[in-house]
């Protein structure tokens, strides 16, 4: 009785053994990705704000009749809203492509659903801004 004790102990460790190996490329996958991705939604974040500045953003924003859109963001600088949320599109992104390395068919169906989502929401912001 004892040895099949054992026995069933020996085979759930090798299977928790075999799991844990299984899961960790894709957790090293994440880590990498969301590592990636924080320094390019730095560089976008940093891009988006020098690039708005460089168009007086704020002034024209407030002259086009959004002058709300400052009251949005806590520093009450459109540029700086437009940079947040251009950090956070970036890091979303990401995030969900990391979440995918996981390999697990749940997460994995979610962020490709999403990931294919997010060209209509570009295009639906981009006829907004430019209508």
């Amino acid at each position: 009785m004892w040895n099949e004790a054992h026995q069933i102990l020996n085979q759930a460790a090798e299977r928790i053994r075999r799991g844990v190996i299984d899961f960790l490329p894709g957790l090293l996958a994440l880590v990498l990705v969301l590592a990636l991705t924080f320094l390019v939604a730095w560089i976008v974040r940093a891009m988006v704000r020098r690039s708005l500045r460089g168009i007086d953003f704020d002034r024209r924003a407030s002259q086009w009749g959004f002058p709300a859109l400052a009251e949005w963001s806590p520093s009450k600088s459109p540029t700086q809203l437009m940079a947040s949320i251009s950090f956070w599109t970036v890091l979303l992104m990401g995030a969900l492509a990391g979440v995918s390395a996981l390999d697990a068919k749940l997460t994995n169906m979610l962020a490709m659903r999403l990931l294919s989502y997010f060209p209509n929401v570009l295009a639906a912001l981009l006829i907004l801004v430019v209508g």
